[in-house]
């Protein structure tokens, strides 16, 4: 039997981190804000940890600076120290742990300027800038994306046939201001309590970066969507989350589990939707340690 090519799709502000042979997902607990794992359609919020290794996915032997896109957010443990237990529920909802991927992609990703992204005065800034510039990258991903096979066979055509989410968001949409309160809160989290120092600058209102989905990783459009476009959109699985918000954004209609445009109002494509919002790296930041 032919294994099968598996994507983890990590969206939301978690802190990912090698430990030892494999990558730790680490959930911060933030007011507001949702652990929510699972393939679309059956997502459930989560707890404490959830361990893939068992499930045998096959990654590879871990090399860090070979193995993660520059469009990564990545800083170092100079001025954070270690992360606290990821079993003390003070600091954390709960934790991810799985084998060293194959890669570490990064999606919806948007330009890097002067006014929209980590203030380069910080610390933890400056680290993130200097790194994607290291590698080349004039861009900063929303959503990191972890290639394994299952099982040890060989894949099949390079393109992915299950897809895995993993959210830590909230329910409705967040603007630069509210994650910068979000990212002051898991100072906690770390050794050094007030070593980490990230905050992002820009409009609280930046230009948004669609989502598009690529071929090449075997993602569509919708595996690129945050919980709040989820739940605006009419994804029945994110709603029984969100009880409590609103079901559909202005200028959208609920059509199975993805957004779709209401005719009857202006725009033909994403960015004239409501339920988009300004989704930006200066917003949505997935960050790696080490």
């Amino acid at each position: 039997m032919p294994g099968i090519n598996v994507s983890i799709l990590i969206h939301g502000l978690f802190f990912m981190t090698q430990e030892g042979n494999n990558l730790r997902v680490y959930a911060p607990n933030i007011p507001d804000h949702h652990f929510i794992g699972g393939i679309r359609g059956s997502r459930r919020k989560l707890t404490k940890l959830q361990d893939f290794i068992s499930w045998k996915l096959q990654g590879q032997t871990p090399d860090p600076d070979s193995d993660i896109d520059g469009a990564i957010m990545r800083f170092s443990t100079t001025y954070v120290g270690a992360l606290e237990s990821p079993e003390k529920l003070q600091f954390f909802k709960g934790s991810i742990l799985l084998p060293w991927p194959a890669q570490i992609f990064g999606l919806r990703a948007g330009d890097i300027t002067a006014t929209v992204g980590p203030d380069s005065t910080t610390n933890i800034g400056k680290e993130i800038l200097a790194n994607a510039n290291a590698k080349g990258s004039s861009k900063l991903a929303t959503v990191a994306l972890l290639q394994y096979t299952l099982p040890a066979l060989p894949p099949v055509g390079g393109v992915s046939q299950l897809n895995i989410h993993f959210y830590l968001q909230p329910c409705k949409e967040h603007k630069v201001s509210e994650v910068n309160v979000d990212l002051a809160a898991t100072k906690s989290c770390f050794s050094k309590k007030t070593g980490f120092d990230l905050q992002m600058v820009g409009p609280d209102q930046p230009n948004e970066t669609l989502p598009t989905g690529n071929l090449d990783y075997g993602t569509t459009e919708e595996d690129e969507l945050t919980v709040h476009e989820e739940h605006a959109g009419g994804s029945l699985d994110i709603q029984s989350i969100c009880k409590s918000g609103p079901t559909i954004a202005a200028g959208m209609v609920s059509m199975g589990a993805s957004p779709v445009v209401n005719p009857a109002n202006s725009g033909t494509g994403p960015s004239a939707t409501a339920s988009h919002g300004a989704v930006n790296p200066a917003n949505c930041p997935v960050l790696f340690i080490g």
